[in-house]
């Protein structure tokens, strides 16, 4: 109850929270070099990078959300002259995705000692406590990691014979989807006005908060884990292209 602020506002009796802004700061880079393997063989390569930090505040004082993330991309690129006639290109791309999301876990003075609490839900207030679990559906949660990875490879062959060009080649795109959600190994309390109503019925009496200071919660959970996906998606494909060029004389 004491990392809960007085509100900014007596008479509404709401909490603005003016003290801490947004942040977001963000640096992209990006760099090619090509180079002459023979008077036949050209390669090329590019790698770019974007950093984003944001903080993001939260409803209350000292439970800002952090957001940082990082994009990569390279790619590595060959095209050749086999014959006159004969002409291959080659390419392979790669790229990774990383985000982070959410509130890292708090710590409370406790008796004088830095301590860990289980996240408390008291509608209509913001979220207590711990950070406690990631969920999509409200802020101020706990954490949750991405980390992706594309792969890409084509190679394509491109031949002319007389008044015929035809070009064929394959290719393979490989991803990796990565995430990691922060558990709920502390546990998760709700409170409602249920306990502390006149007739122990939805009569409109009764407060969450004092429901809180009784320690009688409506419901609790705790989860162990962390919550993690693996997803996998590969993609084969080929294709083929014939060209024929006739004159009528």
């Amino acid at each position: 109850m004491n990392a809960m602020p007085l509100p900014t506002d007596p008479v509404a009796g709401t909490f603005v929270n003016s003290s801490e802004v947004l942040r977001q700061n963000n640096n992209n880079y990006s760099g090619r070099v090509d180079y002459t393997v023979s008077t036949k063989w050209n390669l090329f390569s590019r790698y770019s990078l974007g950093d984003e930090d944001a903080t993001i505040p939260g409803t209350v004082t000292g439970r800002s959300i952090l957001n940082p993330a990082r994009t990569q991309h390279a790619v590595l690129g060959l095209t050749g002259v086999i014959k006159a006639n004969l002409l291959n290109e080659a390419r392979f791309g790669f790229s990774r995705l990383y985000v982070l999301n959410g509130v890292p876990e708090l710590t409370f003075s406790v008796n004088g000692q830095p301590t860990v609490l289980p996240q408390f839900q008291v509608n209509p207030y913001p979220l207590m406590g711990g950070a406690g679990a990631f969920v999509t559906t409200s802020t101020g949660g706990g954490a949750a990691l991405t980390r992706d990875n594309t792969f890409q490879f084509y190679d394509n062959v491109s031949w002319n014979k007389g008044r015929h060009s035809i070009k064929f080649g394959g290719g393979l795109y490989w991803i990796q989807y990565n995430r990691f959600e922060a558990p709920n190994n502390l546990g998760r309390f709700q409170f409602t006005n249920g306990f502390t109503t006149r007739t122990a019925k939805a009569d409109g009496t009764g407060d969450a908060l004092a429901s809180m200071l009784l320690a009688l919660p409506a419901t609790s959970s705790r989860s162990v884990g962390p919550s993690r996906i693996d997803g996998r998606q590969r993609q084969e494909s080929s294709m083929s292209r014939t060209t024929s060029t006739y004159l009528r004389a």
